[in-house]
């Protein structure tokens, strides 16, 4: 368990010292005027923070005497590395439906209760010893952890790419949207999209059966068009941009554009049986 202590007090340290180095932008921008990357500004800040830390404080931390397991530190590094560890797995996840839904459940589902459950075990029946700076890190780890997860949520993209059968288990996809762009009983879903700072875009196909579509279509006030004929659409109708040849006929049509070339566009095929959809909030 020292090794493992060891480890968790050094990526509590990293992520410390990562998110002091973002208190010190003035030089980042001064550094970019003098026609110096700030990356490597950024980087060697904070290496040199990292250094400290490590001279400082991890390699003088020592076993307390008389040496006896401290729960309370066990408790709260153990906290803070699970915190951190799950931030950065969400920042990199976040584009990735495969990380994000797997096995049709939100990742969150899964790996946060075992992570929890595995800390527990630890903390019960494998405790640390108690250190000089145990408590110190503990209590950095939980906020640093805390920061970045919550940074993570507020700064990062949400990715909704998904496809399945059924809608997973946890869409982040928000509830009122689900009921505006997917009949209820629909399947099969194929869905790419994102959402970010001030941006949403989404677009999807799903299985539905004419009798869901059109009680879909009267629940939501849909103003759909059925195309019929051969006659090709105004191809600059968007955000669909297409040949009409290329769509079976017959189909349902809605298209809700906004100036700012934002909204909502539905198709729905009837020799298909799916509903095809694009949304973007500009």
């Amino acid at each position: 368990m020292e090794k493992i202590y060891r480890i968790a007090s050094v990526l509590i340290m990293a992520a410390a010292m990562f998110l002091l180095s973002f208190l010190l932008l003035p030089l980042y921008v001064a550094a970019a005027r003098l026609g110096i990357s700030p990356w490597f500004v950024q980087l060697s800040i904070f290496g040199g923070l990292l250094l400290y830390a490590w001279w400082f404080m991890i390699w003088n931390d020592a076993q307390s005497e008389p040496q006896k397991d401290s729960r309370l530190q066990s408790v709260l590094v153990w906290f803070g590395t699970i915190a951190i560890i799950y931030a950065v797995f969400r920042f990199f996840a976040r584009s990735s439906g495969f990380f994000l839904y797997c096995c049709g459940v939100n990742t969150d589902y899964l790996l946060v209760p075992l992570l929890l459950v595995l800390a527990a075990g630890c903390i019960i029946f494998r405790p640390f010893k108690r250190h000089k700076q145990g408590l110190l890190f503990g209590i950095i780890g939980t906020i640093c952890g805390l920061l970045l997860w919550e940074a993570g949520k507020q700064l990062g993209d949400v990715s909704y790419s998904y496809q399945g059968k059924h809608l997973p288990l946890g869409y982040t996809l928000p509830e009122q949207m689900q009921k505006e762009f997917f009949p209820p009983n629909a399947s099969d879903f194929k869905i790419e999209g994102k959402s970010g700072f001030m941006f949403m875009h989404a677009k999807w196909n799903c299985r539905v059966s004419e009798k869901d579509f059109e009680a879909f279509r009267q629940k939501t006030g849909y103003r759909f068009v059925l195309n019929r004929c051969d006659v090709n659409e105004d191809p600059s109708v968007g955000p669909f941009f297409y040949s009409d040849r290329d769509w079976k006929k017959p189909y349902y049509f809605h298209s809700n554009i906004h100036r700012n070339e934002g909204g909502l566009v539905l198709r729905y095929s009837v020799p298909e049986q799916k509903l095809y959809g694009r949304y973007s909030n500009r």
